[in-house]
């Protein structure tokens, strides 16, 4: 499985990573909040979403992955095959 960010010309790396490691996205009144917002967005756009999804939750990762945060991932559980 190749890492998600060895991939080439994703639009994930034309903005800060710190908009995919958000603190805190409980409170919706927050700048991390609207962050997630705005990352989740980027991933919707990427043809490279799926494996960087299973990556996430093959390896556990923090942050906002596939276009998912860690407790939607946590939520989808088994749901999600990986390779």
């Amino acid at each position: 499985m190749i890492p998600p960010w060895r991939f080439e010309d994703t639009p994930c790396q034309s903005v800060g990573s710190e908009m995919f490691f958000p603190q805190d996205t409980n409170d919706r009144f927050n700048g991390e909040y609207i962050n997630a917002i705005y990352a989740k967005r980027i991933c919707y756009s990427c043809e490279y979403r799926q494996p960087c999804l299973e990556w996430a939750v093959k390896y556990g990762e923090r942050g906002i992955w596939g276009g998912t945060t860690e407790s939607e991932r946590y939520r989808m559980g088994k749901h999600v095959r990986t390779a």
